[in-house]
């Protein structure tokens, strides 16, 4: 869902872009977005991913500008607002500082409460360990998040398989119908923030060390609370319960899905083909009209010293001066560009 709160990661040093920015693609209904959470690695609450100290990122969130509320999220987004609306939680939406003149532009800067919101779930984000060449680093962000998600679901689709069940397929309706089965819930933090960034440097002969690290943070964001909210989703995944439940769930549209994706795919390549040969052969075509138009319709301009060779413009493009050249005993002509000037035409 992004590591740089509602504003994006142009906000980082800019104030003046502050404002809600929707991202594709978590802002798709067609996909699972995932944010980010901390705490619970050193044995604290669990809230949103909120940059400072130790902490480099913010939890990104938001609602769509395009796609509308989906059906199966409905009651959630709705209930967000239901409970936010007239508190001190409630988003802020005025006074917004839009760098351009259009004011068709403050879509951009706005949230729509009819359309999709994101993200879906949230896990971990913080302090992931990672080895680069020998070092060891410690990682934030929900491109460290999103991945342990999809985890989650292969290790639960790995054993549906072996007992010989579908897929899970689209999973989003099914986390939020069972949501209660498996979510724990984030009910504090907020995405007003950016990301960490080097504010400043220090150079040490050739090479530059970040001396000082900074955060922009806007009036704009949403607060996470009890539910759904665009800061952490319905809440992090207790990957126990929710293996659990999906064992136990039905799924069906995962063979169908699956069959007419594959029809899809099939048709769509024998049409590939089918438009692929029927372009080549029209272009073939066009290709001998052209050449012998140009051939048939050539008019001798002036002779050379060589019988078998004179200056001929072609009747299709007047101003082309090529060189007609009969080879003897086959009868097929050759056009080759060459200069006006006869007396410098070459055999």
């Amino acid at each position: 869902s992004g590591d740089d709160g509602v504003a994006g990661f142009s906000v980082r040093n800019e104030t003046e872009v502050c404002g809600y920015h929707s991202f594709f693609p978590a802002s798709s209904p067609y996909v699972l977005a995932v944010g980010a959470t901390n705490g619970p690695q050193e044995g604290k609450p669990e809230t949103a991913c909120q940059s400072g100290g130790d902490v480099l990122i913010t939890s990104g969130g938001g609602f769509s500008i395009l796609s509308d509320l989906p059906s199966w999220q409905s009651d959630a987004v709705k209930g967000y607002f239901k409970a936010v609306d007239g508190t001190v939680q409630e988003p802020f939406t005025s006074d917004y500082n839009i760098p351009v003149a259009n004011i068709s532009f403050l879509k951009f800067w706005t949230f729509n409460k009819s359309k999709r919101g994101y993200p879906d779930v949230s896990l971990l984000g913080h302090n992931y360990k990672m080895v680069a060449k020998g070092k060891l680093y410690s990682v934030d962000g929900t491109s460290a998040s999103a991945p342990v998600m999809a985890a989650f679901v292969s290790l639960v689709n790995a054993q549906r398989l072996k007992q010989g069940k579908p897929l899970m397929g689209f999973i989003s309706p099914f986390i939020y119908k069972y949501s209660s089965s498996f979510i724990n819930d984030i009910t504090s933090g907020d995405n007003k923030c950016s990301a960490l960034y080097c504010s400043s440097y220090i150079y040490y002969f050739n090479s530059r060390y970040c001396k000082e690290y900074n955060n922009t943070c806007c009036k704009e964001g949403f607060h996470a609370t009890k539910g759904w909210d665009p800061v952490t989703g319905l809440g992090s995944i207790d990957f126990e319960n929710f293996s659990t439940t999906a064992m136990g769930i039905v799924f069906t549209q995962s063979t169908s899905s699956s069959s007419s994706s594959s029809s899809l795919e099939t048709t769509t390549l024998i049409l590939i083909i089918v438009v692929v040969v029927i372009g080549t052969l029209l272009i073939m075509a066009v290709g001998v009209i052209v050449y012998c138009l140009h051939a048939k319709n050539a008019t001798v301009l002036a002779p050379t010293s060589n019988p078998n060779v004179v200056v001929a413009s072609s009747f299709t493009s007047p101003s082309v001066i090529s060189v007609v050249r009969d080879e003897p005993g086959n009868g097929q002509l050759e056009l080759t560009p060459t200069t006006t000037d006869p007396e410098n035409v070459k055999v």
